[in-house]
């Protein structure tokens, strides 16, 4: 096939049958048309297009290529190692039919391997279908053994999801037997919009879906500039039908590279997940930014922009790191208007700062200054780099997250507090008990020689 060849010219001619025959000889692009799909937005073209992808799949994979037009569709189930190309996002359009309620683009049982859907929109219609979405890739078994099932080796290039009542996207990944994956996937330059349903996500992640990376790509609210009430992007454990937690297996190894989130209450919300990163993205018109709301692991927030994120009557954030998670965040900016640029929770949320700006001198945060309680000598301050000491403990042992060479700051706050010798602490040729008196600020580093791999810097 000559790399100069329109997609139109491949297309061996109009059939007369709606499936074509056995013996027919289908080059590496199949045209719907040839299959008697119309594109006029009025004719039911699901069986037209649905036969083009059988007849892909059976060809031993092909590109199944729709011309520019709207066409009508209950819903398209995919097929291994086949690729579905519109003539572009803004003129090939894929819309719902009245009343449907599968997803337009709705995954089979099985292992789907190398589908890729590109350079069409779907859309809703003009009055979307209740909890339809538009793309539902639930993993699900084979039933032969091993039982195994997911989207594998596949993804979305140039995409457009506009405004569905369910999900835009819902990437549906197995469970505890682990057999499931929706793994090694790609999305760029995908557009999705969230419906008008306040539980609509632009783009929803749950259970076992990993190596994901999605590759400049935006996620809106309404694209209509409009804040709205909901949440663009969420990831999170296995849910079942109802949308309730079904087990603790999350999603890991998932990257947002150059993307965007905007208008609306929440840019993106990731809870139980592991290796989560957000990497040079936009953050504009939200209320809030991003949360790591509970036990989030290895969560990166690296070069991105904050632009009128975070304004929410007081109760606005930039970036939180919830009860147990632990985030990275490295030269970020934070511009406009907001309550706070970073929180963490007061207890146990942690978030390692490096790099970060903003256009506020003052620079408004909450929960990063931890305060903890000593117990039997030891306090435990996470992954905070500052925390203050009231009362007047005798501290031995220091606990934390953190590495060799990074240090922390602790004042004592309304009253003297000691430091001493016993634990992992060393005082240097200091006599122990060592009095920090009140209001003072002793910095330590942590070292990863010896069992006292705290040494004291300065006391200032």
């Amino acid at each position: 096939m000559t790399g100069t060849l329109a997609l139109s010219s491949l297309s061996v001619g109009r059939a007369a049958e709606a499936a074509p025959t056995s013996d027919r000889n289908y080059c590496d692009v199949i045209n719907v048309k040839d299959f008697n799909a119309v594109g006029d937005g009025v004719t039911d073209d699901t069986a037209a297009i649905q036969s083009a992808i059988k007849a892909a799949e059976s060809n031993g994979g092909s590109v199944v290529f729709i011309p520019r037009g709207t066409y009508l569709v209950s819903t398209l189930t995919p097929r291994p190692y086949v690729t579905v190309k519109g003539a572009g996002r803004y003129c090939t359009s894929i819309v719902a039919k009245p009343g449907a309620s599968a997803a337009l683009i709705n995954f089979p049982a099985g292992m789907v391997p190398a589908f890729y859907l590109e350079d069409i929109q779907l859309s809703p219609g003009a009055t979307p279908n209740a909890g339809q979405h538009g793309i539902y890739a639930r993993a699900v078994g084979n039933g032969r053994t091993p039982d195994q099932g997911g989207w594998w080796y596949g993804g979305l290039r140039r995409v457009r999801v506009a405004k569905f009542d369910g999900h835009g996207i819902w990437l549906r990944g197995g469970g505890t037997d682990f057999l499931k994956p929706h793994q090694f996937l790609s999305f760029d330059h995908v557009e999705s919009f969230a419906g008008p349903n306040v539980t609509s996500r632009c783009l929803m992640i749950t259970g076992q879906v990993g190596q994901l990376s999605i590759n400049a790509s935006e996620f809106d609210g309404n694209g209509q500039g409009v804040v709205g009430a909901g949440t663009s992007v969420e990831i999170r454990r296995e849910v079942n039908d109802a949308g309730t937690f079904y087990s603790d297996v999350s999603p890991y190894a998932i990257e947002f590279l150059n993307c965007t989130f905007q208008a609306n209450a929440l840019g993106a919300r990731v809870e139980r997940a592991s290796g989560m990163k957000f990497n040079n993205c936009w953050f504009e018109d939200l209320k809030s930014g991003v949360v790591f709301d509970t036990s989030v692991e290895m969560g990166f927030v690296e070069g991105c922009n904050f632009s009128d994120t975070g304004s929410d009557g007081g109760n606005g954030y930039a970036i939180k790191a919830g009860a147990t998670s632990y985030v990275t965040v490295i030269g970020n900016r934070f511009a406009g208007t907001y309550d706070r640029a970073l929180v963490a929770d007061a207890s146990n949320g942690s978030l390692f700062l490096k790099g970060n700006r903003s256009n506020v001198a003052a620079f408004p945060t909450a929960g990063l200054t931890k305060q903890p309680t000593a117990s039997s000598g030891a306090i435990d301050i996470q992954g905070s780099n500052t925390a203050i000491i009231s009362g007047s403990p005798v501290i031995s042992t220091i606990t934390s997250r953190h590495a060799p060479g990074e240090p922390v700051y602790l004042r004592a706050w309304a009253a003297d507090f000691m430091l001493a010798s016993g634990g992992n602490i060393s005082l240097g040729n200091k006599v122990s008990p060592l009095t920090i008196p009140i209001g003072a600020i002793v910095t330590l580093v942590r070292m990863d020689l010896g069992a006292k791999n705290w040494s004291i810097v300065s006391i200032t």
